[in-house]
């Protein structure tokens, strides 16, 4: 675990998103995962037309074009939120959540090669 955690302060764009997922990767992240979820939380957030509008979502998925790009990363973003709030009910004990800081806690780092190699794939 590292000393200190910095806050992660960056527009909403896949190219933001690419790179908070291969500091990770890299295990050079000055930020938790926590704070990623959160961020990505909020990514999902600023692009709620999705949520409003799946086919609009779909169409764009569809697209060879930055539109894809940005509907990919909506997805993947998504996935992250999920995949920590899943990881918090089921991943941990009680006693993890009582004895460790949230911001400790860790992903497996698998996913976000995962999501990662989803965001490159086009």
């Amino acid at each position: 675990m590292r000393d200190a955690y910095q806050k992660i302060i960056l527009p909403y764009t896949p190219e933001n998103l690419r790179m908070l997922l291969l500091q990770v990767c890299d295990e050079e992240n000055h930020f938790s995962h926590q704070d990623l979820a959160y961020w990505c939380d909020k990514y999902t957030l600023h692009y709620y037309e999705y949520d409003v509008d799946e086919t609009q979502w779909m169409n764009d998925m569809k697209q060879f074009d930055e539109r894809q790009d940005l509907a990919r990363s909506y997805a993947i973003a998504k996935d992250v939120g999920w995949q920590w709030y899943f990881y918090m009910s089921r991943g941990t004990t009680l006693a993890d959540v009582q004895h460790v800081e949230l911001h400790e806690l860790e992903l497996p780092k698998h996913l976000f090669v995962k999501w990662l190699n989803e965001l490159y794939e086009m």
